[in-house]
């Protein structure tokens, strides 16, 4: 049976079923199959263990907005937040209260600051301003970038203010009045990303994708990335620093221009190209760290020297333990999350689509949820037993909920949730037949404070087996084939082709002496007949296959094989008398099934003829054309019954054979008149004949060559 993941086979008969099915135990154990469900407090580790998280909190949302495309922290603890349709400044309290700080003529904040001194720099598109707000609340314009995009501000060690813009892509530093120190041209479309280390500035570009190290005032290009965009940067307690490289740019479908609305190209669904972050040690030793082709990268921050991305699709938050080991610590389900900032012990993210902030705390969850996927049967299944392993998990600990549908999306056709039922040792599903299906974890603590472990998850189906089909039936006419010593073999291989590219091999061992033809010619085989067929199993069982053979509107069939495996057969026609013929195929799925589970298909092919009958001449005249020359002309008619003639040859006294055509100057039909004139340099006494039809048949015929003329 085919399915997406590992499958055991178990086999019973379902008495209420008319017809008998088969067990199947899917299985769940690795980190990707659990990685496209909704996770809320709960974790998938890379060995593909899912247990309690920190705690996860949405704290606001508006649907005034469409992305949160930046975030800071105040020193009163506040969440700062900057929107994009409307470019807008939230700043939201710990219980998720907002207060609109900047209603700005902008179309989107794309980056804030909170600074050593407690003001908020934003800077904005389209028109490149950098707005300050103070701890009072008072906003004046800081900088006029004089671009369109401003990416990024950071403050370095000294005060100074940085700033990253696009789409000419600069590096300002400005003193503490808005005046531009120093001003870094980027061979780059966009200035994309930037990070403030002890001594040195961080700069990740966009078109090309190439970082960038600025320390007293000199530039150096670090790395030249063969992805579109360095999107993210940021460095850790000891100066290492990660950064991620996504392959399309997040900027290349973004257009903000004056008057215009923001359709920032933040993609909801899987991306397959591969987005990698990079490790660059405190050394300068670059190395891939990891990387994804689920889903694009988003944003990048350090927690606990590890860093943390932000990923588009489901809103996943992937924590790098080590090299291309990644624990998937939360999603947000559908909605991408856009950009991340760690402060005051929390991690805090901002998502698109459905605009909003939510907190990941550093304290472990009491409890969680996990909601799989939905899995997708094929067709309508039963649901039998639920099974769960790992550690510390009880009924208590670990319960599991299910329901079911038939249609892709749970909507309101679909059953309701419903908990497992016990059954002696084992708990049952309650859902109903469907073919979709899904199942929902709540996990808590034990009554002893042990965090649960749950390692693996198994639940079983039952399928109807489904028949085979037999989707094509060729019979063959009568081919040419070469016919060619075997090594190591009695026999010899016989190798054949067909006019529709088709070529068959086969072993002959023929009975009590040799072919006597030489090796390498192409010769016709007479009687042999080839038959192929397309067969397809939805449950991908092994298929036997009974072949008969019956005269056409007779339905006598005759066996030809039993239990045949392939779906290709040749056999000798020379057997049948001639006539019209069907070739009858019934597959059968018996191998893998039991008694009473058991499907057949039957096909039976287009008439073919069988004609092992040579043709015939017939009314035979040979004679000189006239006394004073010596041309001959021989006459006649060859005949066949049922097939065409293919080829007429003649011989001048056993001599070399020629060819020779009908009256009508072809040979190309069942019965075929000729009148032949040869020159001869000397008369022959005979004039052998030979025509041979379209199934290899021979007729033979000699005529006497009379010494006079016509006109005699």
């Amino acid at each position: 049976m085919k399915q997406s993941c590992t499958v055991l086979f178990l086999f019973h008969m379902l008495l209420a079923s008319c017809l008998a099915v088969s067990t199947e135990i899917v299985s769940l154990n690795r980190s990707t199959d659990f990685i496209d469900g909704k996770l809320t407090s709960v974790q998938v580790d890379p060995d593909g263990i899912i247990s309690l998280s920190n705690k996860v909190k949405t704290l606001w949302e508006t649907e005034d907005e469409i992305t949160v495309f930046a975030l800071a922290m105040d020193y009163g603890k506040n969440i700062i937040a900057g929107t994009g349709n409307q470019g807008k400044i939230y700043k939201i309290s710990d219980k998720g209260e907002p207060l609109l700080l900047l209603d700005s003529p902008e179309i989107a904040i794309l980056s804030l600051y909170c600074s050593s001194n407690g003001n908020i720099y934003a800077g904005t598109a389209p028109d490149g301003i950098i707005y300050r707000i103070s701890p009072k609340g008072d906003v004046d314009i800081f900088a006029r970038t004089e671009a369109h995009y401003v990416w990024g501000i950071v403050q370095d060690s000294v005060g100074n203010i940085w700033a990253i813009t696009g789409d000419k892509g600069k590096v300002i530093r400005y003193s503490g009045n808005g005046e531009p120190q120093k001003i870094f041209e980027l061979d780059a479309e966009h200035a994309r990303s930037i990070a403030s280390a002890t001594s040195c500035i961080w700069i990740g570009t966009a078109d090309p994708a190439v970082v960038y190290r600025i320390e007293k005032d000199d530039i150096q290009a670090v790395y030249d990335a063969r992805e579109s965009e360095i999107n993210a940067i940021a460095v850790a307690s000891d100066n290492t620093v990660y950064f991620s490289a996504i392959a399309s740019s997040t900027i290349s479908g973004m257009e903000i221009r004056p008057g215009m609305a923001l359709k920032p190209n933040i993609p909801s669904q899987v991306n397959s190209e591969v987005s990698t972050i990079y490790k660059i040690s405190p050394h300068g030793h670059i190395e891939e760290w990891w990387s994804t082709s689920a889903v694009p990268i988003f944003d990048l921050t350090i927690i606990d020297a590890n860093p943390t991305v932000a990923c588009g699709g489901n809103g996943y938050l992937f924590k790098i333990l080590s090299a291309n080991q990644a624990a998937l610590l939360a999603s947000q389900y559908n909605h991408p999350v856009t950009t991340l900032l760690f402060s005051d012990n929390r991690l805090i993210g901002g998502t698109s689509s459905k605009c909003g902030v939510f907190t990941l705390s550093q304290t472990m969850s009491e409890s969680g949820v996990y909601e799989a996927e939905v899995y997708d049967a094929g067709i309508p299944v039963e649901f039998g037993v639920f099974m769960l392993t790992g550690r510390n998990i009880s009924d208590s600990s670990c319960s599991i909920e299910t329901r079911s549908g038939n249609r892709k999306e749970p909507d309101e056709y679909w059953s309701d949730w419903q908990p497992l039922q016990k059954d002696g040792d084992v708990q049952r599903i309650q859902s109903p037949a469907a073919q979709f299906f899904q199942w929902r974890l709540t996990m808590t603590e034990t009554k002893t404070g042990d965090a649960p472990f749950l390692e693996s998850v198994e639940f079983s189906i039952s399928k109807p087996n489904r028949a085979p089909r037999i989707t094509e039936l060729i019979v063959y006419p009568v081919s040419k084939g070469v016919l060619m010593d075997q090594p190591g073999s009695t026999g010899k291989m016989f190798r054949q082709e067909f006019p529709d590219g088709t070529r068959l091999e086969y072993i002959f061992r023929p009975k009590g002496g040799d072919y006597g033809i030489p090796k390498g010619r192409w010769f016709k085989l007479r009687g042999m007949r080839t038959v192929t067929w397309t067969v397809i199993d939805p449950d991908d069982d092994q298929l036997s296959f009974d072949i008969s053979i019956s005269p056409c509107g007779q339905n006598k069939w005759t066996s030809l094989e039993i239990d045949y495996s392939d779906p290709i057969y040749s056999f000798d026609s020379t057997a049948f008398p001639d006539g019209l013929y069907q070739i009858r195929i019934q597959a059968s799925d018996k191998i893998d099934n039991y008694e009473g589970s058991i499907r057949n298909d039957t096909r039976v092919s287009k008439s073919f003829t069988i004609d092992n009958t040579p043709p015939e001449f017939f009314d035979l005249k040979s004679y000189r054309h006239d006394q004073n020359s010596s041309d001959v002309v021989f006459t006649g008619i060859i005949s066949d019954n049922l097939t065409r003639i293919a080829k007429l040859e003649y011989s001048a006294d056993a001599d070399n054979w020629f060819p020779f055509n009908g009256k009508d100057r072809l040979v190309d039909s069942q019965r075929e008149p000729f009148e032949v004139i040869v020159h001869f340099k000397e008369i022959p006494t005979v004039i052998y004949l030979r025509g041979t039809d379209e199934h290899e048949n021979v007729g033979t015929a000699a005529v006497n060559v009379l010494p006079e003329s016509r006109s005699k």
